[in-house]
């Protein structure tokens, strides 16, 4: 790592992590009481490492903690809650919460989305009837349905939960979207932002700096103007925003911040011309999702397969990381190729190579067997639209509806 003299995406000055969770009940929340329920959750003594320190006049109590598990040290306290806006959160227990527990602590820049993901699950942990936490950082609110599947134990969080990509309209001298992350300042890492995007291009937009910042947390992107490959023929660069547009800094959008340089780019994503390069965590959480999901996948018995000269009804299409040339079969020394399927069988399926490799020994068109251990995601299209691992049995019935059968197909 470069010292923060030498490279100039440096933040010196990481950004704590806030997070608030609704306290249920008439009294306010005790502090014995919430060590106590991060005791239980944890199975550990908490120690208290400072009791009382010096805080805003609205807290009922205050505290820093040391929680096994968990990096570094928590401040938590406990205040009124704010009456919530209008549609902020449907759900009238969470309207009804009248106490609130924050919490602050440093992420860990070196691992910070498993320190994130530990601590959303100790607040949701610590009482089952939280009804919803709210990431500060992010001005994200996770209800409790979403603290129970998003930071479940089970399966490891998208690295998408440390930040949120925000959509702002054209004005003054910008002609379009201001497309802009926040929470990345708290991994260490700068904001990224995309300027003057129109509005067909916002969706790709937000899938671009979502892909950037996933691998920023693994990889440095290069000084300013130096090309950053995200994909096979796919480079964009970085500019410092005060160079850029200094009209859009003020107090909530300070500090370090890149924007991300490459229209091109934003037209061929768009299009669906071109694929990323993922980072290794979320090529590793999506393989799982997509082999899990596997027979799912295979029941729909693919309809429409591509037999016909019509356009198919439902298109499957498999992401496979197959070993390049020379490579001894690791995950880091796999290419990750997409393949329009032909037909299934068990655990496996014959399919088309759709795009060029860089470093496998196939050409666009060639037909081979993927097996379900190196399908790393999997995409269904369909007339109703378009469904991954996560969507398998909103795919499932989308397929059904459809009517058809292998044979109808043919």
């Amino acid at each position: 790592m470069s010292e923060p003299g030498d490279y100039p995406w440096a933040v010196d000055d990481a950004y704590p992590t806030t997070l608030i969770a609704l306290w249920p009940g008439d009294d306010p929340p005790m502090m014995t009481e919430v060590i106590a329920a991060f005791a239980a959750h944890v199975g550990e003594p908490v120690a208290i490492v400072d009791d009382g320190m010096p805080g805003d006049a609205a807290m009922i109590w205050n505290s820093v903690v040391a929680v096994p598990g968990v990096e570094t040290e928590l401040a938590i306290w406990a205040e009124a809650a704010q009456e919530l806006d209008a549609g902020e959160l449907d759900d009238p227990a969470a309207a009804a919460c009248r106490w609130i527990v924050g919490l602050e602590t440093m992420l860990d820049a070196n691992e910070p989305l498993g320190h994130f993901a530990a601590i959303m699950r100790l607040l949701a942990g610590a009482c089952a009837e939280i009804p919803a936490v709210l990431d500060v950082n992010c001005r994200r609110w996770y209800p409790r349905a979403a603290l129970d599947t998003t930071f479940s134990t089970g399966d490891e969080p998208p690295a998408a939960v440390l930040w949120i990509g925000h959509v702002v309209e054209p004005a003054g001298e910008h002609r379009g979207n201001w497309i802009h992350t926040h929470g990345l300042h708290r991994c260490s890492l700068p904001e990224l932002e995309m300027l003057d995007v129109p509005e067909n291009l916002v969706p790709a937009a937000v899938q671009l700096l979502d892909t950037i910042a996933g691998r920023m947390l693994e990889v440095m992107i290069p000084p300013p103007g130096e090309p950053f490959a995200i994909g096979p023929d796919l480079d964009v660069t970085f500019r410092p925003s005060q160079e850029v547009a200094p009209d859009l800094l003020d107090d909530s959008h300070a500090g370090v911040r890149a924007v991300v340089c490459g229209a091109e780019v934003l037209q061929r994503i768009a299009a669906g011309d071109g694929a990323y390069f993922l980072s290794s965590h979320e090529t590793t959480r999506l393989a799982r999702r997509a082999r899990a999901a596997w027979p799912t996948l295979t029941a729909i018995g693919l309809p429409a397969a591509g037999a016909t000269d019509a356009a198919p009804a439902v298109r499957v299409l498999v992401k496979a990381g197959l070993g390049a040339d020379g490579a001894d079969g690791f995950q880091d020394e796999r290419e990750h190729l997409w393949f329009a399927v032909r037909r299934f069988e068990a655990d496996r399926a014959e399919a088309e190579l759709l795009h060029e490799p860089v470093h496998v020994a196939l050409t666009v068109g060639d037909v081979v067997w993927i097996e379900r251990e190196v399908v790393s995601d999997w995409t269904v299209v369909t007339p109703t639209g378009r469904f991954g691992p996560a969507e398998a049995e909103a795919m499932a019935r989308a397929v059904a509806s459809l009517g058809a059968s292998p044979e109808d197909a043919r």
